[in-house]
């Protein structure tokens, strides 16, 4: 949850496509790529449902105290208290996630779970990243197709009659905080190990998992001290320069 903040806030970087026959249309794409001035906006409001991961004490400091707006989960089994980003998912659960290898279907009974059983063929099955390609192209073309409720225009048309032509008031993140979002996580606390005389230089373990750097593996005052760590989800598993000490 805390990562889907991040990336709403942050100016999109649009992917390269590695799957063959995936591209973009003309009027495809992200609302800060078209219109640079929402990056870092941030909202006065924002609707929730009752998922444990965003009402958990961490989400809701990062919404209310960082982003600074407010937060209201409402009734719970009440869609319709959501209706637009709940036909926002049905729509891109119809195009895509449903027509999946290995999808699991909204009951045991559903029969697309049947239809979408690889049957053991593990080559079907869809790799982290081209599902991530395959998502950023369902909503980038969900934001190029008109939409009747919009008199046919598109999301991105309409935004940018609202923000340019209109003149709606935005509000941005503050300048320092776009360099540090990572503190809207909480951090994790580790100790700095090492083993000279078996050649393992000073680093942390971090769910079971070795993580070191260059700044880090030449730190021998370290050893044996905590670090604050902040972790970027969805970087390559090395630990950054940016830490503080305990």
């Amino acid at each position: 949850m805390i990562k889907t903040i991040e990336n709403a806030l942050e100016p999109h970087h649009a992917r390269t496509f590695t799957i063959a026959g995936l591209s973009r249309g003309p009027h495809d794409g992200f609302p800060s790529e078209r219109l640079p001035e929402l990056a870092y906006t941030t909202w006065e409001w924002i609707k929730l449902d009752n998922a444990k991961a965003n009402l958990a004490h961490e989400t809701l400091t990062a919404l209310c105290e960082f982003v600074g707006c407010v937060a209201d989960a409402g009734p719970k089994y009440s869609p319709d208290e959501r209706p637009y980003i709940e036909r926002f998912f049905g729509t891109i659960a119809s195009r895509l996630s449903s027509r999946l290898p290995g999808y699991t279907g909204s009951n045991p009974r559903d029969l697309r779970r049947a239809l979408a059983d690889p049957k053991g063929d593990l080559r079907l099955y869809v790799s982290l990243d081209e599902l991530g390609e395959l998502v950023e192209y369902a909503i980038a073309n969900y934001n190029g197709t008109p939409h009747a409720g919009l008199n046919n225009a598109t999301p991105l048309e309409a935004m940018e009659y609202f923000v340019r032509s209109r003149q709606t008031l935005l509000a941005w993140l503050a300048e320092q905080r776009r360099r540090t979002l990572c503190l809207m996580q909480s951090a994790r606390r580790c100790r700095v190990r090492a083993y000279i005389g078996q050649g393992v230089r000073p680093h942390i373990n971090l769910y079971r998992v070795r993580y070191t750097n260059r700044v880090l593996a030449a730190s021998t005052d370290l050893i044996g001290q905590h670090l604050l760590i902040y972790m970027n989800l969805w970087s390559p598993p090395f630990l950054q320069h940016r830490f503080s000490t305990l």
